[in-house]
């Protein structure tokens, strides 16, 4: 045998050698598998919350207040109804991970500071934690109390409805709104503006109004009220004016830059949660941390990661991260609901699959994790 091919035999050994340790130190599970891989470590579940009232009287609306006895924007009993029903699934889907009765080890409840968001999560737990045994307080009541947690709206910059004041955001936000695809979007829904102001009897010349006089008609057809004549070429059944409506959540994380504030510090928030539950300094050290939220959070979170069905999110739907262990390695899949289904498949990650290395997780999603604090962030206007 040559010099040569010696060396080449002992060079191709050696790569057999170390790719063989690869795969023996860092098992691959089956990245496109569609059922669970390894053990359940850890859950953090977000969702929308139930069926509301609409948020305000929107143009040419003739449905006012009297027609909402619970106030605007307030939670219905339908959707009480959805998000304790959620809140059942929940138990199904995790009974074999979660306590059958509440412990404080179990579970940590956060809520934005929304009236709507806060009913909605009471509900939820109803349906999860039902008092059983000892934790019967009343025999006339079958609910407990457990502890839902929130900060004020005008500093929640993980799951408020909207970003909180940010300098850097807002001026990113206000230039994207110039920018040639907006001015272009605005040209091609003028038709829709027009219509609209012809038949409302007031001017409605930017998205927000679309989408408030969509989620109106929405709100009212769920409620059996008889929508005037005039919407019917534009809902429910035109896919043009629901992608115009949509747009005012879309804009919001539009770019990466815009991204990074409307998803980037909640996807932090998750991933570092992961790490500290895999690192076993997670405080408090519970198995599942729930968030109470608004459609735009879940919107936001889909379109930011790319993994978005580009459609709107449903009241009651729920984004769930799950951390698993498999040979002693950590990895993440995400899964959606929003519908009855009663097991939603796992979303195929950018770049990854089914399921995700946790730390993968971290270098697909680099361009939009934060790397100072909310406060930093907000005041790096340079940065683009």
């Amino acid at each position: 045998m040559s010099f040569k091919s010696g060396l080449l035999t002992i060079n191709l050994l050696g790569l057999v050698a170390t790719v063989y340790s690869a795969v023996i130190d860092h098992p691959q599970p089956e990245l496109n598998a569609n059922g669970p891989i390894g053990d359940l470590v850890f859950v953090h579940a977000f969702y929308r919350h139930g069926d509301r009232n609409p948020v305000l009287q929107g143009p040419g609306d003739h449905y006012d207040i009297s027609y909402w006895p619970e106030g605007w924007g307030q939670l219905t009993n339908l959707g009480k109804r959805q998000q304790y029903e959620l809140g059942q699934w929940f138990r199904r889907r995790y009974s074999h991970f979660l306590s059958s009765t509440f412990n404080v080890n179990d579970i940590y409840v956060r809520s934005s500071d929304v009236d709507r968001t806060l009913m909605s999560a009471q509900a939820n737990l109803a349906g999860l934690y039902p008092p059983t045994g000892r934790l019967i307080w009343n025999e006339d009541l079958n609910w407990q109390p457990i502890p839902i947690h929130s900060v004020p709206e005008n500093i929640d910059y993980l799951i408020g409805g909207s970003i909180p004041p940010c300098v850097a955001y807002e001026n990113a936000l206000n230039e994207y709104a110039r920018s040639t695809e907006m001015l272009e979007f605005y040209g091609s829904v003028q038709p829709f503006y027009e219509y609209v102001s012809e038949h409302a009897g007031t001017i409605v010349n930017d998205p927000t109004a679309l989408l408030l006089l969509r989620d109106s008609w929405f709100c009212q057809s769920i409620h059996n009220l008889t929508l005037p004549e005039w919407t019917k070429p534009l809902f429910p059944n035109n896919p043009e004016f629901d992608d115009a409506a949509m747009k005012f959540y879309a804009m919001s994380a539009a770019t990466k830059y815009l991204s990074k504030f409307r998803t980037g510090f909640l996807l932090k928030d998750i991933l570092d949660r992961f790490t500290r539950k895999a690192e076993k300094t997670l405080s408090p050290d519970a198995k599942m941390w729930m968030y109470s939220t608004h459609d735009s959070v879940l919107f936001s979170f889909l379109s930011s990661l790319d993994i978005s069905d580009g459609n709107f999110v449903p009241y009651a739907a729920a984004i769930i991260l799950e951390l698993r262990i498999y040979h002693n390695h950590y990895y993440v899949q995400i899964f959606y609901k929003n519908s009855s289904t009663e097991t939603p498949m796992p979303i195929r990650i950018p770049r990854c699959g089914n399921i995700c290395p946790l730390s993968k997780m971290y270098d697909i999603y680099d361009d939009i994790l934060p790397k100072n604090d909310f406060k930093t962030e907000c005041q790096n206007i340079d940065e683009k």
